[in-house]
């Protein structure tokens, strides 16, 4: 039809301008996570839009083409995607109590009264929201305890808008909610495990915390535990892993402080053994790639898992136009809700 095919060539140029906007917002960093995150749902109505362009106007081959079912093809699949990206959004929830908080400087250690048929694997991490104003969005964080307790524990930084407000209103009693658990970032656990070496750090203990609580003692392969932290901040979790050291004879804790650096040249003078090992790594970007690169070249053999938990990856823009970007919004945000 004529008028279809107008109105399909005319909605070509809104989409393709829609399209490159988002990608560079999400590319740039230009606006702050929640705004951004309501803004990337507008990628699927716009590919729509550009699949309804693709398909129905004026093109330089026909329908019955190669070329045509190819790209038929692919704007179906790009679409079931986004369909089964918003059924998966809205799966179902399981709501669950705070029975025990304790708030430190920046971290807030959080335990969860969870239904008793509710489960995850040592590793894995869930979208947690609280149903209060302001924290009802979801945001994955990564279990720091084993199942089977009746319990969920995690252990969460203040690093962001959503972390802050949480550890800052967060409170006994309140009602959170989770779903989708996921992540195939697994320790192996079970007494047939090859020699693991396992590396963290800060709260990029919680996954092997989740390891160590579910393990029991065995005298199955070693693990040997690399854990970068503060002697004083992190002075509870240290206590804690020593405790686990205590009780499992297969695991061993190494600590490593500000007066003892984990680089290349304190790893180069460990015991042979730990380039017998596959490597888990939780922790930050300059961490895993040091870690990476000297494992490909003493234990290139054995394999390397890490976990990638930056939701966003994008380019960061220089500090200062950002924080003044962000500052704006927030104020904005503030104006439109009238507080």
């Amino acid at each position: 039809m004529p008028i279809l095919a107008d109105v399909a060539g005319e909605s070509g140029e809104f989409a393709a301008i829609s399209l490159l906007t988002l990608a560079a917002v999400s590319a740039l960093k230009l606006v702050p996570y929640h705004w951004w995150k309501k803004s990337h749902f507008l990628m699927g109505p716009v590919y729509l839009i550009t699949v309804f362009h693709s398909l129905f106007s004026a093109l330089p081959f026909s329908a019955d083409s190669h070329a045509w079912l190819a790209m038929l093809g692919v704007s179906l699949l790009g679409t079931v995607g986004w369909l089964a990206t918003l059924l998966r959004r809205s799966g179902s929830k399981v709501e669950a109590t705070v029975v025990a908080l304790n708030k430190t400087s920046g971290r807030t250690d959080v335990t969860l009264q969870v239904p008793a048929d509710f489960g995850w694997k040592p590793g894995q991490f869930v979208n947690l929201a609280v149903k209060r104003p302001g924290l009802d969005e979801y945001h994955p964080f990564s279990f720091a305890s084993a199942k089977g307790k009746g319990t969920a524990r995690f252990i969460i930084n203040a690093a962001g808008d959503f972390t802050r407000q949480l550890h800052k209103d967060l409170s006994l009693g309140d009602k959170v909610l989770l779903k989708e658990v996921a992540g195939r970032f697994q320790p192996k656990t079970g007494a047939d495990r090859q020699a693991q070496v396992w590396a963290a750090a800060g709260v990029g203990i919680t996954p092997f915390l989740a390891s160590l609580d579910a393990m029991s003692a065995d005298s199955g392969a070693n693990i040997d535990l690399l854990y970068c932290c503060d002697a004083r901040s992190d002075a509870s979790l240290l206590h804690e892993l020593r405790a686990h050291e205590e009780r499992l004879p297969q695991f061993t804790l190494h600590v490593f402080t500000s007066g003892q650096r984990l680089n290349a040249a304190s790893l180069n003078s460990m015991p042979e053994c730990w380039w017998k090992a596959d490597l888990y790594i939780c922790g930050p970007a300059s961490l895993k790639k040091m870690l990476i690169s000297l494992w490909r070249k003493r234990a290139p053999e054995y394999r390397v898992y890490h976990e990638d938990f930056d939701f966003r990856s994008a380019i960061n823009l220089p500090s200062v136009p950002h924080r003044l970007m962000s500052v704006c919004m927030h104020r904005i945000s503030r104006y439109i809700k009238g507080r």
